[in-house]
């Protein structure tokens, strides 16, 4: 602020910037912003990348060493060795019909660019 000739502040206008928003900023199957609580899909190509812990009703990622894959890729995986024990959480899989939701959208983004 600057003082004016008469004793008030003057206001200086601060031009508002447009900043593009980055499509890596939401991830998951539930396209919500990215948090601490998260897991990458060991697949590098991956569409989705990052799954949010709570979203895969997981309590905590893999151990070191341990590969995770989202449940898309997982079946082009299977050979990799030091998988993590998905049946030892299967109620935690993601559900099919949202997982292929999210990639339609990935794939219509990718198509308008």
């Amino acid at each position: 602020l600057r003082m004016a000739k008469r004793g008030r502040p003057k206001k200086l206008e601060v031009p508002l910037v447009e900043q593009e928003v980055d499509s890596k900023e939401t991830c998951c199957s539930c396209n919500e912003m990215s948090t601490n609580a998260m897991v990458n899909c060991a697949n590098k190509e991956c569409s989705i990348e990052r799954y949010h812990l709570k979203c895969i009703q997981m309590e905590e990622g893999p151990p070191d060493g341990v590969d995770w894959f989202c449940e898309i890729c997982r079946p082009h995986h299977t050979h990799v060795p030091n998988q993590y024990d998905y049946d030892r959480k299967r109620e935690g899989r993601v559900k099919r019909g949202v997982v292929l939701k999210r990639e339609e959208e990935l794939k219509k983004e990718k198509e308008k660019m």
